[in-house]
């Protein structure tokens, strides 16, 4: 049976340990591969890494995303920290504005407007994927502001009629979402194995990316919906 969110931690994951190696080889060319901290319950905002670590907010780093004459400023700060708006304008003449739902809702209010009504057997998904080898400004997006995006998609779409979900990996299932915000919603594990090892609960599941289906060219994704 599949936990819940709240009801546990995760083990050892393959989707976590190929990101988890990523960062460890870039920390070993700077001499500190042995900073990196492994936990077994989700750190993807700064409350749950102050959970985590048995600190206060104010000691973990965050990374705050904003835009800046269309593209991505990163910032580190204190977990409890907030812009000082006159220095941030003093820095990059403009005003602080960050990645919102709001766009996300944009988003959304653009599929509903190509589907036009039209009856969907399957539910309405919000997939954030990173880009390989470009650059997008919501690159580097905190997990906090990735959940109330998910959200905030998901609702427009809940309110048009549709039934909405959440698409992830494993990765950003354990270390990107604070699935605990999304649990009024349908959630879509791409986990490509012959058996999901994902420790929480999911609704549908992409077990390949390879598939083949008569009548269609190339590659098709293959799913199955509990």
């Amino acid at each position: 049976m599949k936990k819940r969110l709240g009801q546990g931690g995760a083990g050892e994951r393959d989707g976590i340990g190929m990101a988890i190696e990523a960062v460890k080889k870039y920390f070993e060319s700077w001499g500190m591969a042995d900073r990196v901290r492994e936990f077994d319950v989700s750190s993807a905002t700064v409350e749950l890494a102050a959970q985590a670590l048995g600190c206060q907010p104010c000691r973990i780093a965050k990374t705050l995303s904003f835009l800046v004459d269309g593209q991505a400023v990163l910032i580190v700060a204190a977990g409890d920290a907030k812009i000082d708006n006159p220095k941030y304008k003093a820095r990059f003449g403009t005003k602080a504005k960050m990645l919102t739902p709001q766009e996300a809702e944009e988003e959304a209010d653009y599929v509903l407007d190509i589907l036009d009504g039209q009856e969907l057997t399957f539910p309405v998904a919000f997939d954030w994927e990173s880009i390989p080898g470009d650059e997008a400004r919501t690159d580097g997006l905190d997990g906090e502001t990735l959940t109330r995006c998910a959200a905030a998609f998901c609702r427009r779409v809940e309110a048009a009629g549709y039934r909405p979900a959440v698409y992830f990996n494993q990765t950003q299932g354990y270390l990107r979402y604070d699935l605990r915000e999304l649990t009024d919603f349908e959630l879509w594990l791409a986990e490509y194995d012959a058996v999901p090892d994902f420790y929480y609960h999911f609704d549908l599941w992409q077990y390949a990316h390879t598939g083949r289906v008569d009548g269609i060219r190339g590659d098709v994704d293959l799913d199955l919906a509990f």
